[in-house]
């Protein structure tokens, strides 16, 4: 989670401030590649609401991992412009972007589900409000 804050640091440091509440989990089985490449386009994606929101005042990205049972779980929870319940269930669709012509792929979030969902059997949950923000949430198995 440290390494892929400092990757996306440019991209966050004038919109929002960060809070960590990071516990003691115990180790999963994963590649640790993709799932840097899953906080990274979580993130940038919170960055980009928070920025949608807030034009002079910075937002917040919390990001908090916790264990329940066999599995481990990472939030990531913004409080950016947040989604309807029409564009958040389409979110993970490839090519579906909300963004404008030039600044959006639509990959990023379907790229979330296939890898936590498809590659690590894990699963994400997704809690958003219009105005008020989003919260991604991703679980592992421990193995």
């Amino acid at each position: 989670i440290k390494t892929t804050l400092l990757v996306a640091n440019n991209e966050i440091k004038y919109s929002c401030d960060v809070a960590l509440e990071l516990t003691d989990i115990p180790s999963v089985y994963a590649n640790g590649g993709q799932i840097n490449q899953v906080l990274l386009n979580i993130i940038i994606n919170a960055s980009h609401a928070i920025r949608a929101k807030f034009t002079n005042d910075k937002g917040l990205i919390t990001i908090r991992t916790y264990c329940e049972g066999e599995k481990v779980f990472c939030s990531i929870r913004d409080n950016g412009c947040g989604m309807a319940e029409e564009i958040r269930s389409r979110i993970f669709e490839p090519f579906f972007t909300t963004k404008p012509v030039g600044q959006g792929t639509g990959l990023g979030l379907g790229i979330v589900y296939d890898i936590i969902c498809k590659q690590h059997e894990g699963g994400v949950d997704v809690e958003s409000n219009p105005g008020e923000g989003t919260c991604f949430v991703f679980s592992l198995n421990v193995k």
